[in-house]
């Protein structure tokens, strides 16, 4: 049932155990459904979020749209976190 609401969804959770060729690659397949995805990214991930962004942007993917930034408390803790929104390009369709 949890893949199910993945597949359905247009999020894509950056962390920073996998590296930003992966998520560049599974943020293209995303773009190809979605007219629109999020890339959302906690502390330390939220660089290679960026870094995601920027390379779809680069080669002609999708356009950066919004970009939020806001605290999250976690265990206690408040921890920054990024919201980055693009829209796809016409090179995908």
């Amino acid at each position: 049932m949890e893949s199910e609401k993945r597949a359905n969804s247009n999020q894509i959770q950056i962390s920073t155990k996998k590296d930003v060729k992966f998520f560049t690659f599974l943020a293209k397949i995303y773009l190809k459904e979605f007219q629109e995805i999020e890339l959302h990214a906690l502390g330390e991930a939220i660089s290679q979020a960026v870094k995601v962004a920027e390379t779809l942007e680069r080669y002609n993917y999708g356009k950066i749209i919004k970009i939020n930034q806001f605290f999250q408390e976690i265990e206690g803790r408040n921890v920054v976190k990024i919201v980055i929104v693009l829209n796809k390009s016409t090179a995908l369709e």
